[in-house]
């Protein structure tokens, strides 16, 4: 889930039982390379991608004057990874990349 601070910005709680799931997908991607991480990300669905947007996790970024765009991991992206891993390995091993689990933001 997004909590709302004061002043606006958003910051996600990986152990919401929303995101439980999308915290085990991001923890599989720990030890991906950046670019390997950020590909695997963009298939992610539409609400899942748009939750870690809202969360300021990734950022899309515009390809050359078309309507598709790259994902680019943030700083709190890479933090929310390894956040995810610790998490994953204090609860258990993750069941791998489950990419069909509703995420509510």
């Amino acid at each position: 889930m997004l909590h709302r601070q004061k002043n606006g910005s958003a910051t996600w709680d990986p152990g919401a039982s929303a995101n439980r799931q999308l915290c085990a997908d991001l923890a599989a991607l720990y030890d991906a390379p950046p670019g390997a991480a950020e590909a695997t990300i963009g298939l992610f669905p539409s609400d899942h991608r748009a939750c870690l947007v809202a969360a300021g996790l990734i950022e899309p970024v515009p390809i050359g004057g078309s309507d598709a765009v790259e994902i680019r991991l943030t700083d709190a992206g890479h933090a929310a990874i390894a956040a995810c891993r610790r998490r994953t390995a204090q609860t258990g091993p993750t069941q791998g990349l489950r990419l069909d689990s509703p995420v509510h933001c």
